[in-house]
C-alpha cells in the first residue's frame, strides 16, 4: 500500500497547494487488487485473486465514478482479467485507509449476457472521504463493451464487438471493428481507429482525429465545440462528405464530386457515395487526407 500526502489551504472558494502555514492536509493510500470475471464452472482461484462467477457474458458494463478505463481485447481469452487500482484520501492516515477499506469493487449479473463491473462504497460513506478506482480489463475480443467514467481516461485496444465510451473529462483512445462505435467527451480529446460500420463521435472541447482507412463504406458522424478534426479515408472510399465549421478552414485531398464548397464548408461525394462522413466543428479546421 502507498501512502501519500497533499496540505492544501482553502480560502474564498480557492484551493491553493502551500509548503508552510495554517493547512487542511490530505493524506492519499492507494492499491492494486485483482480480480477474475468468468463464465465457467470452475472453482480454480489464482493467489489473492477474487473471482466473480456469473451466467455468461455478451455485454460488458464498466463504470468509474473518478478513475480510468482500460480494456485490451485479446482473441484468445474466455475469461476477465481485472487490475482494479483504488485510491483513496482523508484529512488523516486512519481516514485514508478506512476510507480504502471501505471501497468495494462489484459485478451485478443483470441477466441476458449483461454483466456490470463498478465499484461502490460499503456502507455509508463517512464525509472526509474520496475515493477512486480506475479499471484494466483484459478481456474476450468478441465482446460488446460499455464504458463510463466521469473522470478518467478511456482506452480500449483491437475491440471486435460494439462499443460505447463516455468520459466527462477524460481522453478517448478507441480501436474497434464491431458493428457500431460511440465515443463522447465533455473536455477531451478522442483518437480512434475503426471500421465499424457506424461511428459516432462527440467531443464538446477537444480535437477529433479518426482513422477509417479499414473500411471503404464508412458512415461516421464527428462533431466537437471546439477543436480540430483530422480523418483519414481509404483510397478507394465511397461516401457522401458533409463538412462544416463555423471559425476555420475545410481541406479534402481526395477527389470529390462537389454540390458546394466554401472556405468553411465543403459538401461532395466521394466515390459511388455508398456511405457517409459528416463532420462539424464550431471551432477547429477540418482535414480529410
Amino acid at each position: 500500500m502507498r501512502v501519500r500526502n497533499f496540505v492544501c489551504f482553502a480560502i474564498f472558494g480557492l484551493a491553493l497547494p502551500l509548503a508552510t502555514g495554517c493547512a487542511t492536509a490530505r493524506v492519499r493510500v492507494e492499491i492494486t487488487s485483482q480480480y477474475k470475471l468468468t463464465a465457467q464452472d470452475t472453482t480454480a482461484k489464482e493467489s489473492g485473486e477474487e473471482v466473480f462467477r456469473v451466467s455468461e457474458v455478451s455485454l460488458l458494463e464498466v463504470r468509474s465514478r473518478n478513475g480510468r478505463i482500460e480494456y485490451y481485447a485479446d482473441p484468445h481469452a474466455t475469461d476477465f482479467s481485472i487490475t482494479a487500482e483504488k485510491s483513496a484520501r482523508g484529512y488523516t492516515l486512519q481516514d485514508a485507509q478506512e476510507a480504502l477499506s471501505a471501497i468495494e469493487v462489484y459485478v451485478e449479473d443483470k441477466g441476458d449476457g449483461i454483466s456490470h463491473l463498478a465499484w461502490r462504497w460499503a456502507g455509508a460513506r463517512e464525509f472526509q472521504w474520496r475515493g477512486s478506482v480506475a479499471f484494466k480489463i483484459t478481456g474476450p475480443s468478441t465482446i460488446n463493451l460499455d464504458a463510463k467514467s466521469h473522470n478518467g481516461r478511456i482506452k480500449v485496444t483491437d475491440l471486435a464487438g460494439d462499443l460505447v465510451a463516455v468520459s466527462h473529462n477524460g481522453r478517448l483512445e478507441l480501436t474497434t471493428s464491431g458493428k457500431v462505435l460511440y465515443a463522447e467527451t465533455h473536455n477531451g480529446r478522442i483518437e480512434l481507429v475503426s471500421s465499424a460500420k457506424t461511428i459516432e463521435a462527440t467531443s464538446h472541447n477537444g480535437r477529433i482525429i479518426a482513422d477509417l482507412t479499414a473500411t471503404t463504406v464508412p458512415d461516421a458522424v464527428l462533431e466537437t465545440h471546439n477543436g480540430r478534426v483530422e480523418v483519414q479515408l481509404a483510397q478507394n472510399a465511397s461516401a457522401k462528405i458533409n463538412l462544416r465549421t463555423g471559425n476555420g478552414s475545410v481541406n479534402c485531398k481526395h477527389s470529390l464530386k462537389i454540390a458546394e464548397v466554401t472556405r468553411s464548408r465543403i459538401q461532395g461525394t466521394l466515390g459511388h457515395g455508398d456511405g457517409r462522413v459528416k463532420i462539424h466543428t464550431n471551432n477547429g479546421s477540418i482535414f480529410i487526407q
